[in-house]
């Protein structure tokens, strides 16, 4: 079915696929800091919701002349859990910002979590460290975890929005959250 709806949108034209509604997907950014870097403005976040926009839309820098627009857009949510107006950015402070993921990634997202079901949860910490070391600038769960308490995205506040390059982290990981995996997962070979 997919391969058929892939044919399908192909064989269109650019005005008729213009004329497909977008999934607008809403995004809620926890900032977990302590009163450091790590505690980035709201423009940053704004700026990395565009480039996520962008970028999935094949737009600007993300065009390289061989991609394909999703029909996939991202806002902040305007609505908190609860019906009330909210910028779609949370603040908590906590020193869970510096992260060992594989002991403390439950205790972090339990710090604040909207309902995985309707909002995708980002959170945004200083640096995140496993018990080897530090070196992953973020990680998402595949949709397999759609709706449990591990839900969401996880990336370092120093890539997000900061540079259109930079921001490649919370677009590959919100690709992941979507269900692509690495072209070298499988069985395709890659070097």
């Amino acid at each position: 079915l997919e391969m058929q709806y892939i044919r399908s949108i192909q064989e269109m034209s650019s005005i008729q696929r213009g004329l497909l509604p977008p999934y607008i997907l809403p995004v809620v950014v926890h900032i977990i800091h302590d009163n450091g870097a790590e505690d980035i403005p709201d423009a940053m976040v704004l700026q990395g919701i565009q480039h996520l926009n962008e970028a999935f839309a094949d737009m600007g820098y993300y065009d390289q002349g061989d991609g394909y627009d999703t029909q996939i857009q991202f806002c902040l949510a305007t609505r908190d859990p609860d019906g009330g107006p909210t910028t779609g950015i949370n603040r908590v402070q906590s020193t869970l910002t510096d992260l060992n993921y594989t002991t403390q990634d439950l205790a972090m997202k339990n710090l604040i979590r909207w309902d995985p079901l309707h909002y995708i949860n980002i959170w945004l910490v200083r640096e995140i460290c496993n018990n080897n070391g530090c070196s992953v600038a973020g990680y998402a769960y595949y949709p397999g975890a759609h709706g449990s308490n591990v839900d969401g995205i996880v990336m370092e506040a120093q890539w997000f929005g900061s540079s259109n390059g930079n921001s490649g982290v919370q677009i590959h990981e919100m690709g992941h959250y979507l269900g692509l995996y690495h072209t070298f997962d499988g069985e395709c070979g890659n070097t």
